[in-house]
């Protein structure tokens, strides 16, 4: 899973050497992804993840749900 888009075509690509690929959407701001999928070669935003929620109303989006950032650090 990454934070931005990558081509369907590589997607697939990875999928044939075994590596499996996801699209997800959701607000970087917020640390959350509300909605994922396999790349598949479906045109879709895929499925509303557990603890999450998604409104469609006069064409805004509004995403909400329980989400956790986890921030590493790693000190050398």
């Amino acid at each position: 899973m990454g934070g931005s888009h990558i081509p369907e075509a590589l997607g697939l690509q990875a999928q044939q050497m075994g590596i499996e690929t996801w699209l997800g959407y959701g607000m970087t701001e917020a640390a959350s992804t509300v909605t994922a999928k396999p790349i598949d070669g479906t045109k879709t935003a895929g499925f509303v993840l557990d603890q999450r929620q998604l409104k469609i109303e006069d064409q805004r989006i509004f995403i909400g749900g329980n989400t956790l950032l986890v921030i590493t650090i790693k000190v050398t």
